[in-house]
């Protein structure tokens, strides 16, 4: 019903919207006849991508005076992505969204009105800048197509993200996070799970030392991406406490949920999942599937997580010890660099396992697991 009344406000708003342009440019407000068509179109594209700009870097200011840390800054293909403590350029294929920008509390405490201004950050930006070249037009400073572009899409982008609905990536709206803190509902205290764990790994707190409180929290929320979220935290959580038959466990009941999941981050989690099928249950049919669809990302993948992941599928499925070795040593000499500070021990952990695959050549997984328990 939400998305209904959603798509009947966008008609009535471009209604609306295309009367007062007319109406703005036959009075001679803007000015777009001396202009040809393909110029007027190449303003539209512009203005577009300048406020999917805006609005991003309003979630990374705010973020920033929240004191979050910047994970990825994504425009359509192109992303600035945060890799061994380093932002580097990568080129990512779109996953449901226009524009992304993950960001990683590194505060355990969190108060509600720092949450508030990191999820508004992008509508406040948005609004700000429509307002501004609306200024500009009817002061008669500037009234080209562009401006006049980027003060629709200003407004635009403010009123689809601050809408509270889950769009078709499986990403909620800036206006639905707002919404639910503004309620303190449970999705909101879900949100403040997530965000609380998170703090804690970046802070140096490992898996197995996590609360008990936040652990098992999947089955307390009815929200599917969240249930993944919680699930892959245990699935952390007893890897590192080396109960791996309850990690297998938590990845293949967080695999039931998948296509619920935001297609922007689900690659990270059928990593791990294909990481589950290779080490802890070897099953070449699924680890080779799941390796079909992410391989091209995990190629790109130069983190610690990345080469551990690799390293699995060339010693437990290809079978090339070789490539194997080779995606450890990588692995190794990026370890400190993560930037997840809590899983830099349980990655050393699995790297070392990994490399006991290698010195016991013929080894079974339950034989590299058991060594491991001894470990």
């Amino acid at each position: 019903m939400k998305k209904v009344l959603f798509f009947l406000a966008m008609l009535a708003f471009g209604g609306l919207l295309g009367v007062s342009i007319g109406a703005l440019t036959k009075n001679g407000i803007i000015d777009v006849k001396s202009l040809h068509p393909l110029a007027v179109v190449a303003y539209l594209m512009l203005a577009f991508y300048v406020q999917i700009i805006i609005h991003e870097s309003g979630h990374l200011v705010f973020g920033l005076l929240a004191k979050f840390k910047l994970y990825s800054f994504r425009v359509s293909y192109v992303a600035i992505q945060n890799e061994n403590n380093k932002l580097k350029l990568k080129l990512f294929k779109n996953a449901g969204y226009l524009g992304l920008c993950i960001m990683i509390p590194t505060r355990q405490k969190m108060p509600k009105s720092s949450f508030m201004l990191y999820f508004a950050g992008g509508l406040l930006f948005n609004f700000l800048s429509f307002l501004i070249c609306t200024a500009l037009i009817l002061g008669g400073v500037l009234n080209g197509p562009f401006i006049a572009a980027t003060a629709f899409f200003g407004l635009f982008f403010f009123i689809t993200n601050a809408w509270p609905f889950t769009n078709k990536g499986n990403l909620k709206t800036d206006g639905l996070h707002c919404f639910n803190a503004l309620k303190n509902n449970a999705a909101h205290q879900d949100n403040l799970h997530l965000f609380y764990v998170n703090a804690l790994l970046m802070s140096g707190v490992r898996p197995a030392e996590l609360p008990k409180t936040h652990l098992e929290l999947h089955n307390q929320t009815s929200d599917p991406a969240t249930k993944v979220h919680f699930l892959v935290y245990d699935y952390f959580h007893y890897l590192d406490i080396k109960d791996f038959p309850k990690a297998l466990s938590s990845i293949q009941e967080a695999e039931k949920y998948l296509d619920s999941f935001p297609k922007a981050q689900l690659k990270e989690i059928q990593a791990e999942v294909l990481f589950a099928y290779c080490f802890l249950q070897t099953n070449p049919e699924k680890a080779q599937e799941l390796y079909s669809k992410i391989s091209s990302r995990l190629e790109t993948d130069h983190s610690v997580s990345g080469y551990r992941v690799k390293a699995a599928y060339e010693l437990f499925i290809t079978t090339n010890a070789k490539k194997g070795q080779e995606f450890i040593a990588k692995g190794n000499q990026v370890l400190q660099e993560y930037i997840m500070k809590g899983l830099i021990p349980l990655e050393e952990t699995l790297l070392t396992a990994l490399t006991h695959k290698l010195n016991l050549e013929t080894a079974s997984v339950s034989e590299v697991i058991q060594t491991e328990t001894e470990i």
